[in-house]
């Protein structure tokens, strides 16, 4: 009797998807489906998860400061309570097995989340990998088709474990120091250390104490108001930035009185340029737009866009992703996607002559584990509504938005230079907006400017000094904060951390921002202010004034996951990352070990604590709306780590 293969998906949604496209007489059992030779079963999120300290030594739970850090040379995994039925469905099937399939997320944590639990029953055999971007059937046909061997994986896998162990360790281990250090412990006031809750938390408080010791400082500018030789009016404007400002209107009131009613010489160039449409949707791109239009926090970005990616709707590709491009092989399927979300993108319905795939968005060099946010090839119904409308409207424009021709027009640009300071004025010719892709922005272009010819000769008749003011930084959005999360080279001083940070290296993932930023919140480190910004509390900002600046320094806790990413590539082994990382949490241990100050608590304690970012990332099977009430009500029970007292 041939042995089955078991596909096991991340979470049931993922799993009846999957079961959908196979053909063959479908037989649902308890925890999966048996089709033929081919049986489809699931996790549920998380299965197992790191051990609590006190199931490696008992001693552990009282959070004494004497056994930090942990000394974990051996690690430890257990399975969770609520889940152990499915646990042990999937352990039973396992046995039973000739070849096994891992269709987790298309992320290292989906990769991590069926591994661990292949690894948990001691599974060996012949391993396949499902990469499962979209729940369209056309998109869940072509993956099965296209399965890798999962050991291609295995370096992605153990960047998993060490980011996994190495936050474990970090965040338990520092979090019941600091509470020890920081705080009386008989009045139950954790003190969350985290290595991205932390950063994050730093970044507000900077940013809030920029804006409260902020100094207004005057500046000036100045306007030519001239005439073209043909009579036509035109005022060329002296704005420099902020390095090559006037501060002082002496200064402004000299230059102004130098020029007026001299005879310049303009200088006219013109240029040609063709702007192209932004690319595809990140999380992080769509974040900021979502904000910016609906007022949608991180988290509300991310529930509805994995809605939108989950079975019962399929209409949106994988959600937690940091690419913006796609893969090669999806620039034939572009046309059809577009046709799919044009009967709720009116307005793009005439263009559809003009749409065509471009080649620099779909580049497979680009794209790692996952590729773009995109609409699928499934039709949206007529009773999309509210937030899956607005998110799904806002997925599918920029989508199109890609296929459309660049906006082309001339630009003119004005000029003339008095004592090395330029007064220029700027001017665009449209050539093509009603047949390029601003034509569905609400993108303004330039007003031309009148005929002018290079060389010409005009008047300064007037010059109007007028004084501006600078402006403080503006507060933290939940979108700029995750925004800065993700690029945090600029606030790095160290020459040595800066020259190894790209621009674009953060803390976190697009995966964990949200749970980060609902983690302060809950924390009491933030708080809302207005409908959008977020601004630290004073037991926030107490909290960073006090503790060590080697946990807050974003630049070095960014170089953590440059690390992961060497792992993951196989250029580092992981026993040197967990030797680096203990290393780090160990040093950090001893100093609060030395502390003697201790943070006042918040004046309203939470009314529950959520784990940490350290055993696992939060990582839930997708539930029915009906279902969500109860499960929010069970997420606010106190966290395992809790104080013993």
């Amino acid at each position: 009797m041939t042995k089955p293969t078991i596909i096991i998906a991340e979470k049931p949604s993922m799993g009846r998807a999957i079961a959908d496209v196979i053909p063959g007489v479908k037989f649902s059992k308890n925890g999966y489906i048996e089709i033929g030779s081919t049986i489809v079963t699931w996790c549920v999120g998380h299965l197992l998860e790191n051990a609590q300290p006190e199931e490696y030594n008992p001693a552990w739970k009282s959070w004494a400061m004497k056994d930090l850090p942990f000394p974990i040379t051996q690690w430890k995994v257990t399975p969770k309570p609520k889940t152990l039925t499915q646990l042990n469905i999937i352990g039973s099937l396992l046995k039973q097995a000739g070849s096994v399939v891992n269709a987790g997320d298309p992320d290292r944590e989906g990769l991590m989340l069926v591994n661990e639990v292949l690894e948990y029953f001691h599974w060996t055999g012949p391993t396949e990998r499902l990469i499962l971007n979209s729940y369209d059937t056309p998109s869940v046909k072509k993956a099965l088709a296209n399965l890798t061997p999962n050991s291609v994986h295995d370096n992605l896998y153990e960047a998993a474990k060490c980011r996994s162990r190495a936050d474990w360790l970090l965040g338990l281990s520092a979090t019941r120091a600091a509470t020890r250090a920081y705080t009386r412990f008989e009045d139950k006031t954790v003190i969350s250390i985290g290595r991205v809750q932390t950063p994050a938390l730093w970044l507000v408080v900077k940013r809030d104490l920029e804006i409260d010791n902020f100094n207004a400082k005057s500046f000036f500018t100045l306007a030519a108001h001239t005439n073209t030789q043909a009579g036509a009016p035109l005022i060329l404007t002296h704005e420099p930035g902020q390095d090559n400002r006037i501060w002082d209107k002496p200064i402004a009131d000299a230059l102004a009185a130098k020029i007026k009613g001299t005879n310049q010489t303009l200088s006219v160039t013109q240029n040609k340029i063709k702007a192209s449409p932004p690319k595809p949707y990140n999380l992080l791109s769509f974040s900021t737009d979502a904000n910016e239009a609906f007022g949608w926090s991180a988290k509300e970005c991310l529930d509805v866009l994995q809605e939108l990616y989950s079975p019962e709707y399929a209409l949106t590709t994988y959600p937690r992703t940091d690419c913006e491009y796609l893969k090669s092989e999806q620039m034939p399927d572009a046309l059809t996607i577009a046709q799919a979300c044009l009967g709720v993108l009116p307005e793009a319905q005439a263009m559809t002559s003009l749409m065509k795939p471009r080649k620099a968005f779909y580049d497979s060099a680009k794209v790692t584990e996952h590729h773009a946010i995109i609409p699928t090839m499934k039709k949206p119904w007529s009773g999309l509504s509210g937030k899956h409308l607005d998110a799904y409207r806002l997925v599918a424009k920029r989508f199109i938005l890609g296929l459309l021709p660049d906006h082309e027009y001339h630009e003119t640009v004005a000029a003339f230079t008095v004592d090395g300071r330029t007064f220029s004025v700027k001017g665009e010719v449209d050539l093509n907006s009603a047949q390029a892709w601003i034509a569905l922005t609400q993108k303004k272009t330039k007003a031309p400017l009148p005929a002018i010819a290079n060389g010409e000769k005009v008047t300064v008749n007037a010059v109007k000094v007028n004084q501006g003011k600078t402006s403080p930084p503006k507060r933290y959005t939940e979108a700029s904060l995750c925004q800065d999360m993700a690029s945090v080279a600029k606030f790095v001083t160290d020459p040595v951390i800066k020259a190894r940070l790209k621009e674009n290296d953060g803390i976190g993932t697009p995966a964990t921002w949200q749970s980060i930023i609902e983690t302060l919140k809950n924390r009491r480190y933030i708080e809302p202010m207005g409908k959008k910004q977020i601004v630290s509390t004073d037991f926030g900002k107490e909290l960073v004034k006090t503790i060590s600046p080697n946990l807050m320094a974003p630049g070095l806790t960014a170089l953590w996951e440059i690390a992961l990413e060497s792992v993951a590539k196989g250029g580092m082994k992981p026993e040197e990352f967990m030797a680096r990382a203990t290393t780090f949490v160990t040093q950090r241990v001893n100093e609060m070990k030395n502390a003697t100050i201790k943070i006042s608590p918040p004046c309203q304690k939470p009314t529950s604590v959520q784990k940490s970012e350290g055993p696992h990332s939060p990582r839930r099977a997708t539930q029915s709306k009906s279902s969500r009430s109860s499960a929010s009500k069970s997420r606010s029970k106190p966290m395992a780590h809790n104080p013993t007292i």
